[in-house]
């Protein structure tokens, strides 16, 4: 199906009825990763296996008010056969891909700044030929996390996810898990509720919050 479906939750329950996108690119893949944007004004997608093109990552645009897709990149990289997890930044600016190819895994980024199809494509950065394939997730100190395949019992980090190219500071075996292994998966959050501040006032200033 190429069809993104979307329904729209509200404090007093979920519409039946949703709202269905077609993206132009038929999606076969069982497996793959599908992110929205902390903002909520973006949407991305990686699978194992798109047709017609392995590999390929879609960003789309997608509008908060009516839950439509309006538009679709479709960014196809020469460093993977398949892409598996994405993820952005916490400004929504840039967006990280983790997959595999011909050689080797590779974690992949793209400037989003400019919802432009030449300037994303020729803004790809390899951050990292060392692993990939596995999940990506944005905590809540604002870092990117990554999972890798095969038990694993380290975690891997993008410190420094809103800044572009080696910039970004990713670190290999940055957790680790004290006897616990990760494979391929980790909980997925929806970044935006990490966009969340605590403010008090009327307060004098040795009073305690």
């Amino acid at each position: 199906s190429d069809s993104i479906v979307a329904f729209n939750l509200t404090a007093t329950g979920l519409t039946p009825t949703p709202v269905i996108s077609l993206t132009g690119d038929s999606i076969l893949a069982a497996q793959g990763s599908i992110k929205a944007s902390p903002n909520g004004n973006y949407l991305a997608f990686g699978s194992s296996n798109l047709s017609p093109t392995p590999g390929l990552i879609q960003f789309m645009q997608f509008n908060n008010l009516t839950g439509q897709v309006d538009d679709v990149i479709s960014l196809s990289t020469p460093n993977m056969n398949f892409a598996y997890g994405v993820e952005f930044s916490d400004n929504s600016q840039v967006l990280y891909a983790a997959g595999a190819g011909t050689n080797g895994s590779a974690i992949t980024q793209y400037d989003v700044s400019i919802f432009d199809s030449a300037t994303i494509v020729n803004s790809e950065y390899v951050v990292t030929n060392q692993l990939g394939i596995g999940q990506m997730q944005l905590g809540p100190d604002l870092k990117v996390y990554i999972a890798s395949p095969g038990l694993n019992d380290y975690l891997h980090r993008i410190n420094s996810p809103n800044s572009i190219g080696t910039s970004c500071g990713f670190e290999l075996n940055a957790v680790f898990l004290n006897g616990r292994t990760a494979n391929m998966g980790l909980p997925p959050f929806i970044s935006s509720f990490f966009n969340t501040g605590l403010s008090a006032d009327g307060f004098c200033f040795t009073d305690s919050t």
